[in-house]
């Protein structure tokens, strides 16, 4: 195990992924998480949830976009986090129901799925309660397409905060396992 960016795991996130199958296919990464997860996630997991998506600063949020877009104009989406909440919040419970985010250059949407897909990029359920915790319910959400080591995905920030720059689940960035993979949580 690589060192810990202590800023986004905490004792009590590694605790409880101490038994993850991190080497595993997704469809058992999804299948772990589906039993071990209760319908009430911990909230004291967010912090961490949110830290594995994190993009350290807005310097490398704006570069991941100009990867993407080079000399042309960046086309942006703005999503209201509370209207994601009230079309999914209440069908959809942890790791049953991914928000998955198919994109044009013209247009970022979303949709629930019932299958984690690393293209077009999903994110999970628990991932947009720990949003909606952190951040106000009624954040803007602000996306874009951008590209991460070489694949092109979806970027977003959150309006009006500085610290607020994530990717999709292509984790652990930042240390967690010795050979980071597209992960669905």
């Amino acid at each position: 195990m690589k060192e810990l960016n202590e800023k986004h795991v905490c004792e009590k996130c590694l605790a409880f992924f101490k038994e993850y199958p991190y080497n595993a296919s997704i469809a058992a990464q999804i299948n772990w998480l589906r039993s071990a997860v209760p319908d009430d996630i911990d909230p004291s997991l967010y912090e961490c949830i949110l830290g594995l998506r994190k993009i350290e600063n807005e310097v490398t949020y704006n570069q991941i976009v100009r990867d993407y877009w080079q000399d042309n104009e960046p086309v942006y989406t703005e999503i209201k986090l509370q209207k994601i909440r009230d079309e999914y919040f209440d069908l959809a419970k942890n790791y049953v129901y991914y928000i998955s985010f198919p994109f044009t250059e013209e247009v970022i949407e979303y949709k629930l799925v019932s299958t984690f897909t690393t293209s077009p990029p999903c994110y999970s359920i628990p991932f947009f309660e720990a949003l909606a915790e952190k951040y106000k319910k009624t954040a803007l959400l602000k996306l874009s397409l951008g590209k991460v080591e070489g694949k092109v995905t979806v970027v977003f920030a959150i309006v009006g905060s500085d610290d607020s720059f994530y990717d999709y689940s292509q984790i652990p960035p930042h240390g967690i396992i010795d050979t980071p993979k597209q992960l669905p949580f």
